[in-house]
């Protein structure tokens, strides 16, 4: 760029985002940053007289207007991420617009963002195009008000899947205790990331294993008939449909549970299940004696059969939290570290690749997370790195390097990010 070039400036609503792309910018022109392309924060820059391409905070633009309201040797102000609406770049936006509407600039103004409500924006600059057409007529000029134009540049965002806290629970084994509103792990072992999503790619075998679900529940009492004890389904860990010239029949592999004390004892055994029958085929061997929940998967495996009649759920199958005892427990201004933890052990143990990105309102409950992190079995292999706006900018330009081998990344992170 020839250094009589006007300047162009791109705020950016945080120090990280502003350094950030400018080093990427510089980057794809092949150029140093601070060369041509440069950032300002507050406390740090890389500015050269060569530079004509700056990235800034919304805080040091308003300081910047606020010193030379005329914004001599301008040619254009990017405003980004307009649509996140905080404080400075509001200020920006009324001093930009008061300096258009005084008319001691040429410099264009674009406002940029993904999720932009253009019209809301359109509306508050009217009057700079009114003004901008009174300026022309008296000059001689078209009267015609400039129509303030709107670009849209079409894109694919990247494919998200939500998932929500019931889900979180369900996954890693713990419940919400309606009295304290406090966590409590309910002793079932985590799911299996993989084998869920394997279930919901392929809704025939979600269906086979809710039907064999619905056909062990109702063969249940014919098992304890048999059995002279009084057993609940803990797990399923198999079914496969059996050839039979009669009836159809499933082949089941199951982890039951039955209490005669205090105290209840989980066991395996392989059962053929048929039209409310079932017969043990191999097991029942006892495996420990402790206090487990019963019917640990049935919410799971009949969420994923679209049409099945969920009345022949058990009466005492674990139900989900209700609306009610969730929105409560949303209420409770607190991270539940162990919680997080356990998420992050869930997907940290699947095929998935990629860092694991954890949202956190504040420095505090990120120092409980990590702590809670490093004391994990997975520890070793987790490379955990923070981001939010007291740490020092080179703290924080660790989220975008790469992990050791071996290891996943895991940001700790506040809206920052």
């Amino acid at each position: 760029m020839p250094k009589d070039s006007p300047i162009v400036y791109c705020t950016q609503p945080r120090r990280i985002a502003a350094i950030s792309v400018a080093e990427r910018v510089a980057q794809e022109r092949g150029q140093p940053v601070g060369k041509e392309v440069g950032y300002q924060v507050r406390f740090e820059r890389a500015l050269s007289s060569d530079t004509r391409l700056i990235f800034l905070t919304a805080g040091v633009m308003l300081k910047k207007i606020q010193e030379d309201p005329t914004l001599r040797g301008v040619g254009c102000i990017i405003l980004d991420e307009v649509h996140e609406r905080d404080v400075n770049t509001d200020f920006v936006m009324l001093a930009i617009k008061q300096v258009l509407l005084a008319g001691s600039t040429k410099a264009k103004v674009v406002l940029m963002s993904a999720t932009l409500q253009a019209d809301t924006f359109v509306h508050y600059y009217r009057d700079v195009s009114t003004s901008l057409a009174d300026a022309g007529a008296a000059a001689g000029g078209a009267a015609a008000p400039v129509a303030i134009p709107i670009v849209r540049v079409e894109g694919r965002t990247f494919p998200v899947k939500d998932y929500y806290l019931e889900d979180a629970l369900h996954w890693t084994g713990f419940e919400m205790d309606n009295a304290t509103m406090r966590l409590v792990p309910t002793g079932r072992p985590a799911l299996d990331f993989d084998a869920i999503m394997k279930k919901k790619a392929d809704p025939m075998e979600a269906q086979t294993e809710a039907m064999g679900m619905i056909a062990l529940t109702q063969a249940l009492p014919d098992l304890q008939k048999r059995m002279g004890k009084a057993f609940a389904i803990h797990q399923i860990h198999d079914i496969v449909p059996v050839q039979n010239s009669g009836e159809p029949v499933l082949q089941l592999t199951v982890r039951l549970v039955h209490s005669d004390t205090a105290q209840s004892t989980v066991v395996d055994a392989e059962v053929e299940v048929s039209m409310g029958r079932a017969v043990v085929i191999r097991g029942l061997k006892e495996l420990s004696r402790v206090t487990v929940p019963c019917v640990g998967d049935i919410q799971d495996i009949m969420g994923s059969a679209e049409g099945l009649d969920k009345a022949a759920l058990p009466s005492g199958a674990r139900k989900a939290p209700s609306s009610e005892l969730l929105n409560k427990w949303r209420a409770v201004p607190k991270v539940h570290p162990e919680l997080v933890l356990a998420v992050v052990e869930f997907f940290h143990g699947s095929s998935m690749d990629g860092a694991i990105l954890v949202f956190l309102p504040g420095a505090q409950d990120m120092m409980a997370v990590e702590a809670a992190l490093e004391g994990a079995r997975c520890s070793a292999s987790l490379w955990i790195v923070k981001c939010h706006s007291g740490l020092p900018s080179q703290e924080q330009r660790l989220v975008f390097n790469s992990p050791p081998k071996g290891s996943r990344k895991v940001v700790l992170s506040t809206n920052i990010a």
